[in-house]
C-alpha cells in the first residue's frame, strides 16, 4: 500500500470513524484540489454528500479539504498501486463509495512533432490507463451501491484542434473507456458517463490564454473572448456550470442516463465552421 494514499489528511469538521456510521453516499474526485475537480467536490458536499479529494499536491489539496469539509487522500492515479490504496482508504474511512468523479488529467499539447514518447505515454497514463486502473480497483463497491462514475472528459475528444493531438487523442480513449465501462457494468447496476467541456475559466485554461494575451496583446478577459469566440453562449463556462452536470450524473434523477458523453459546451460542438464566414 502507498504511503501516500495510505493516510488521509483530515476530514473537514467530522471524524473518519463517525462518518462511516451514516449512510450518506459517499464519492471520491480525483483531481479535487483545483479547477472542475474542485467545484464538483463543493457541489457534492452542498447535496449533501461525503466527499474525498485526491491529488498529488499535498498541501494544496489539504487546503481544498479544509475549505470544502472534505477528506484529502493524496495520490498519483498513474500508480496503479496508489489507485487500489486510494480505494483501500476510502473503505476503510467510510465503509462504501457511491460516486466516482474521474477529475484529475494530465494536459500535454503543442506541435505534433514536438510530442515526444515520453509526453505521451504520461498524457495516456494518466487520462486513460490511471483512470482505467481506479475504476477496476472502485468498482466492487460501485457494484455494491449501484454507484456511478462521471469522468471529466473535454470538448476535444469530439472536434481536432491544432497542438492537442496527444490530449485529444486520450480524451477520446477516456470516453470510449467511459462507455465500455456503462455497457459492461450496467447490468450490475453500475452507470457511467462523462462529461465534455470546452473552454473553463479555471487556473489551467488561464494559463492556456497567455498565448493569446501574448499574441493579441490583450488582457485575459479578451483572451477568452478571442478563444469563444465561435461558442453561441459567447463565453467561457464557469467550473460550477460543469459540477453542477457531473452532480446531476450522480444523482438518482439520472438514474437512466448511462454511456452518455455530454457535451458542456455552450454549443460550440454544434457549430457548422463552414457556415462561419456568414455569420
Amino acid at each position: 500500500m502507498s504511503e501516500t494514499a495510505a493516510t488521509d489528511s483530515g476530514i473537514g469538521g467530522t471524524s473518519g470513524e463517525h462518518a462511516s456510521e451514516s449512510q450518506q453516499p459517499v464519492a471520491l474526485v480525483t483531481g479535487g484540489a483545483t479547477g472542475i475537480g474542485y467545484a464538483c467536490a463543493g457541489d457534492l458536499v452542498s447535496r449533501g454528500w461525503r466527499v474525498i479529494i485526491s491529488g498529488r499536491r499535498k498541501e494544496l489539496l489539504h487546503k481544498a479539504a479544509g475549505e470544502l469539509g472534505a477528506v484529502d487522500i493524496s495520490a498519483d492515479v498513474s500508480d496503479p498501486d496508489q489507485c487500489a490504496a486510494l480505494i483501500e482508504r476510502t473503505q476503510a474511512l467510510f465503509g462504501r463509495l457511491d460516486g466516482l468523479v474521474l477529475s484529475g488529467s494530465s494536459s500535454g499539447s503543442g506541435p505534433f512533432a514536438s510530442l515526444g514518447h515520453e509526453l505521451w505515454a504520461t498524457t495516456v497514463m494518466t487520462n486513460i490507463v490511471g483512470n482505467a486502473d481506479l475504476c477496476r480497483a472502485a468498482l466492487p463497491l460501485l457494484m455494491r451501491t449501484r454507484g456511478s462514475i462521471v469522468a471529466v472528459s473535454s470538448i476535444a475528444s469530439m472536434r481536432a484542434s491544432s497542438f492537442m493531438s496527444a490530449y485529444a487523442a486520450s480524451k477520446a480513449g477516456l470516453g470510449m473507456l467511459i462507455k465500455s465501462l456503462a455497457v459492461e457494468f450496467g447490468p450490475q447496476g453500475v452507470r457511467a458517463n462523462a462529461v465534455c467541456p470546452c473552454w473553463v475559466r479555471t487556473a489551467m485554461a488561464d494559463r492556456s490564454m497567455g498565448v493569446l494575451m501574448e499574441r493579441n496583446h490583450c488582457t485575459l478577459d479578451e483572451a477568452y473572448a478571442l478563444a469563444t469566440d465561435v461558442v453561441p453562449l459567447g463565453r467561457a463556462a464557469a467550473p460550477e456550470e460543469v459540477s453542477s452536470v457531473v452532480a446531476f450524473l450522480l444523482s438518482k434523477e439520472a438514474s437512466f442516463i448511462n454511456a452518455a458523453l455530454i457535451p458542456v459546451d455552450g454549443g460550440a460542438s454544434a457549430v457548422d465552421v463552414g457556415a462561419l464566414g456568414y455569420r
